[in-house]
């Protein structure tokens, strides 16, 4: 429970931060979020396909609150200790 609330408060906190440098607009949410409702037992998979370092953080800010994705990163992320704590904290 306390790690749902921190990960959820900390979602809102970067999702802030982010909006005032940045604007970005979400298109097709809606339809992703009702075929999860329709079938939950069946997986979904987000993939950022840009090469820049902060898609990640905009799919995993506007995801967080209904799918809570497990972040996937490159095997030299997990090198860092602190990035490496984090992510598998996140369930990566």
């Amino acid at each position: 429970m306390f790690k749902k609330i921190t990960l959820n408060t900390l979602s809102l906190i970067l999702r802030f931060s982010l909006s005032l440098r940045y604007r970005w607009t979400v298109k097709g949410y809606e339809k992703v979020l009702k075929a999860h409702k329709d079938s939950p037992d069946k997986g979904i998979l987000f993939l950022p396909n840009h090469p820049a370092a902060f898609d990640p953080l905009f799919v995993s800010c506007v995801l967080w609150r209904n799918f809570s994705p497990s972040p996937v990163a490159v095997e030299y992320i997990f090198r860092n200790k602190i990035l490496n704590a984090l992510l598998c904290w996140m369930g990566g």
